[in-house]
């Protein structure tokens, strides 16, 4: 296993470029205040609501009701969203009354090689690959990160580019090999039997040592088995976690540094998925740093079509629901469900055509409200805050990421660039 090592790369706006200001919806406030801005997605019926004013949103941070202070759809051509009314302290911001039009995006194509085998990886590539040829926009700005390192150490507008990084990444192997390596004898069946097993599971250390004894009698005549199939359990769980702390040390640098560029942030993150067991508190760390950052996560899962207990289809309403286990419950989607969902994104699963996915993320990062608020509580405490949204009308179903880390924002890059520091 490779030594521990975040997102080793300089995130810098190509000089070549110039600067592009940030959507009218993405512009600071001048009061000197702070202030949090929530990308919102209403549908109904499967269509986007546009008609929504300020009232009828209920919005709450840690279970504490908080005034909404602006709101702002931002639609190619939309309507105007009507603002809130104006606060009556004389500090107290202007509502924008315009939505941003056909807004600049900024997109990140993550390839968590981790968690990636060569297969699901070489489609992950060909879809990226042609979604930057035909469907990236002028203006747009992206990056390609692979390995844990920004491709060409920067952030581009330049299409060709960013379509020559995706056409020559190279699969590192790292989960193709740490497969092979669970499977020599005695063999286990996955990481989730690995970890059964190294959590005092007794019926999955018998099923192993039974099917250890079938392939090589022999060796179960010569030595005792429960104690090589512990270890190679404990073996297997060691490595699975080391590359899960690598994937979650990607996240939590994107979110870090992308907070110096304005504007919504769109992280299309193919991966296989990764177990979480007893780094829950890592994950979250790292999505509540892409809440501040305005940096939403869509996660592809590369495994396709019925990989996975429970799986979900591109077609799935997601706004509004909490993707879930049910029976059969798949410890591997566990990670890259709770990245989509908490950040106002979502997940796709159960899907082999990963054009079709990243068609629909581009259109549900084409419309949406930003509601603005200032938080009751104003510390910069470095804490987990939890969001919520709701809308006053029936039949509706509302997504957005579920909080932020309360730390005092970066500021905004210089054109020169966002540096990303790390180890490998």
């Amino acid at each position: 296993m490779r030594g521990s090592w975040v997102l080793a790369a300089a995130l810098v706006l190509a000089q070549s470029q110039p600067p592009v200001p940030a959507p009218a919806s993405q512009q600071p406030f001048r009061s000197g205040r702070q202030l949090v801005e929530v990308d919102v997605r209403v549908l109904k019926d499967g269509k986007f609501v546009t008609d929504l004013t300020a009232a009828d949103f209920e919005l709450t941070e840690d279970g504490v009701a908080q005034k909404v202070e602006s709101l702002i759809l931002v639609a190619p051509s939309a309507p105007s969203a009507p603002p809130a009314p104006a606060p009556s302290a004389p500090e107290a911001p202007s509502a924008p009354s315009a939505p941003a039009r056909s807004p600049r995006q900024t997109w990140i194509f993550v390839f968590d090689t981790n968690h990636l085998t060569p297969g699901p990886f070489g489609r992950a590539r060909e879809a990226a690959a042609k979604f930057i040829a035909e469907k990236f926009r002028e203006g747009d700005i992206g990056g390609v990160v692979v390995d844990g390192r920004m491709a060409n150490n920067r952030l581009t507008s330049d299409r060709a580019e960013l379509k020559a990084a995706v056409e020559g990444m190279k699969q590192p192997g790292s989960l193709k090999s740490r497969q092979l390596d669970q499977r020599e004898w005695p063999g286990l069946q996955d990481e989730f039997e690995a970890f059964r097993i190294v959590n005092g599971d007794r019926d999955a250390l018998q099923i192993a040592v039974a099917r250890a004894c079938t392939e090589d009698p022999d060796a179960c005549r010569r030595a005792p088995v429960d104690a090589q199939v512990m270890e190679k359990a404990r073996m297997t769980v060691d490595d699975s976690r080391k590359a899960t702390q690598l994937t979650l040390s990607t996240v939590a640098a994107l979110g870090n540094n992308l907070a110096r560029v304005p504007g919504a942030k769109t992280i299309v993150f193919f991966s296989e998925g990764f177990v979480l067991t007893q780094m829950e508190a890592i994950l979250r760390d790292a999505v509540g740093r892409a809440g501040t950052a305005g940096a939403r996560f869509y996660t592809i899962d590369a495994r396709g079509l019925n990989k996975g207990a429970n799986s979900q289809i591109i077609d799935q309403p997601f706004a509004g629901t909490s993707i879930t286990s049910g029976p059969g419950f798949d410890m591997q989607a566990d990670g890259i469900n709770s990245l989509g969902v908490d950040t106002g994104g979502f997940a796709i699963r159960n899907e082999n055509n990963f054009a079709r996915a990243l068609d629909q993320i581009q259109q549900d990062t084409g419309t949406y409200y930003v509601i603005a608020y200032s938080p009751t509580n104003a510390a910069y405490d470095g804490k987990y805050r939890a969001i919520g949204v709701k809308v006053a009308r029936p039949g509706v179903k509302v997504r957005s990421r579920r909080g932020y880390l309360a730390i005092e924002p970066p500021p905004p890059a210089a054109r020169g660039g966002v540096e990303v520091s790390g180890t490998r």
